[in-house]
């Protein structure tokens, strides 16, 4: 059994086409998106855009796991534990955050992300 480095999903309310989201969370990090994804330092990011989901006329937004947008996001570093991930992700839930775009992490370590666990999810 290999060990993979801590995944962490967050759930992004945003409408617009998936290059925006890809742009945008990259200019955030500071970064250019390719077609491979996002890449930082310390993370890898793809933007999972919710093909399987209603159409976007149909959701009901109110519910954050009904937003279209999600980011699948893993560490670079394959011995990374949960703490050293959780840094990378609080920040860029900081600067989602900052930019006006509600975000609501879901990984096994949410704990780690406080106060970016609690405060979207309540938006």
């Amino acid at each position: 059994m290999t060990d993979e480095p801590p995944y962490c999903a967050i759930y992004i309310d945003h409408r617009g086409p998936t290059e925006t989201i890809e742009d945008l969370v990259a200019g955030l990090l500071g970064v250019r998106a390719t077609y491979a994804g996002i890449t930082t330092d310390q993370l890898n990011i793809v933007v999972d855009h919710g093909d399987s989901y209603p159409p976007i006329e149909e959701r009901d937004y109110s519910r954050w796991i009904n937003w279209k947008y999600r980011l699948e996001v893993v560490s670079t570093s394959d011995d990374a534990d949960e703490a050293t991930v959780a840094e990378p992700i609080k920040a860029l839930l900081e600067k989602l955050n900052d930019a006006g775009i509600k975000a609501v992490p879901a990984c096994d370590f949410e704990e780690l992300l406080s106060p970016w666990n609690l405060t979207n999810a309540q938006n």
